[in-house]
């Protein structure tokens, strides 16, 4: 097996996309869309490249490649992996390939254009709107969001009374536990920021007081820092008395 790992960028003229057209009449603008492709035939065993799209998201993107790489031997099949951060390094259809997120709405919308024959995408954005852009048969979106993460907790948060939320103290961790508060404002829940130290993280969780009190518990975190938190939270003296979820 041949493997090839493009890890750098090279540098590729922009490949723009076709101009919506749009027709006047009678001061009546009408836009023309495209319209939804109709289902692919798709033949799995005969996709042998995988392009995957990284994010400059540090933990993404060492996710992607890292494991990614530590796996490819277990498929024999896959004789070429490419990796890009823009699809403007993609000189020509795409044909043959497994196409792997994380991918925006404005990525999508460009990776349409660029779609060959036989690919089939693995998306890590929420917009569904993008759907009318593929074959229903050849996109499958895994949600990504946090948000979308909070409002999954629903069923477990909503027959408790106090639940006790530790969040990483960066933007993403204020922007979630705010939304958390909106999202369950009737539920008693206690908020308490943590950092990276371990001084900091022990007393964080000191100044959460008895977590016995605390039917369960959420970490808000997107970086490695909450397995340093779970390790404090487990020394409590009755720690199956809470739950924690990620």
């Amino acid at each position: 097996m041949i493997s090839l790992f493009n890890c750098a960028p090279t540098n590729i003229p922009t490949i723009k996309k076709e101009p919506q057209q749009t027709k006047v009449q009678d001061k009546t603008e009408t836009v023309t869309k495209r319209e939804k492709p109709k289902d692919k035939k798709i033949s799995f065993e005969s996709i042998d490249n995988v392009l995957i799209f990284l994010s400059d998201d540090q933990i993404l993107r060492s996710l992607f490649y890292d494991v990614f790489v530590s796996e490819i031997k277990n498929y024999n099949h896959i004789t070429q992996a490419n990796f890009i951060y823009s699809f403007d390094e993609v000189k020509e259809p795409i044909n043959n390939t497994l196409i792997i997120g994380p991918i925006n709405s404005e990525d999508l919308n460009q990776l349409a254009d660029r779609l060959g024959e036989n690919t089939f995408i693995l998306s890590l954005s929420n917009d569904y709107s993008q759907l009318d852009y593929f074959a229903s048969n050849e996109i499958i979106f895994i949600p990504n969001s946090p948000y979308l993460h909070v409002l999954k907790l629903g069923p477990y948060l909503e027959n408790l009374r106090s639940v006790g939320v530790l969040y990483k103290q960066n933007d993403y961790g204020l922007k979630v536990s705010q939304y958390f508060k909106q999202t369950y404002p009737l539920i008693f829940t206690k908020f308490m920021s943590y950092g990276d130290s371990a001084t900091n993280i022990e007393l964080s969780v000191e100044m959460m007081g008895n977590l016995e009190k605390f039917e369960k518990i959420i970490i808000i975190d997107d970086t490695f820092s909450f397995k340093d938190l779970i390790g404090y939270l487990a020394t409590d003296k009755k720690p199956t008395l809470w739950k924690i979820f990620i």
